[in-house]
């Protein structure tokens, strides 16, 4: 789940209502005082969606007046011809989503693929939600978009490249 930005102010301010220091609401959250901190002056991502369940259910918040009306999405489908093809140092091909903003609540699909838009890190660990304008994630690193191994292995990424972006523009222009 992704919280706006007065959520980390939110949270201070119903701590120090009911009297708990950081190191306190940590321990009942199951996380550290430094994370309490860190949620506090912004990092939204300093913990885990389980986590900030568990202080909104100590603090007497409701997550869900704290969710934003619009989030970032991205086609994670590599060949997608609305994504962005870049040749990497060492002749490598990089993909930068196509990204959108649309509703937390409801399913978006790609105009172009029609693959279902993601809205968070694709890696299982990880979760992040996207940030706009970046080709990875901004958390652990994972590219948005994998591309698939026979692309990895073209003879002549550079054309190909060119020949993607060319049609992406034919998209765009639509």
């Amino acid at each position: 789940m992704s919280y706006d930005s007065k959520f980390g102010s939110s949270v201070k301010a119903a701590r120090l209502t009911q009297n708990y220091s950081q190191e306190e609401l940590a321990a009942k959250a199951g996380c550290s005082q430094s994370a309490i901190s860190r949620l506090e002056n912004g990092n939204l991502d300093a913990v885990s969606d389980e986590i900030a369940h568990t202080i909104c259910s100590e603090l007497g918040i409701d997550p869900k007046s704290y969710q934003p009306n619009e989030i970032y999405l991205a086609c994670t489908n590599p060949t997608c011809p609305l994504n962005f093809l870049y040749l990497l140092n060492g002749g490598q091909i990089g993909c930068k989503p196509w990204m959108t903003r649309g509703s937390p609540d409801k399913d978006m699909y790609c105009p172009a693929c029609g693959s279902l838009l993601a809205n968070r890190c694709q890696d299982i660990k990880c979760g992040a939600p996207l940030v706009s304008g970046n080709a990875h994630c901004s958390k652990c690193g994972k590219a948005y978009a994998e591309l698939p191994r026979e692309l990895k292995r073209i003879s002549n990424p550079k054309r190909y490249i060119e020949e993607h972006n060319a049609t992406r523009k034919q998209y765009l222009e639509i």
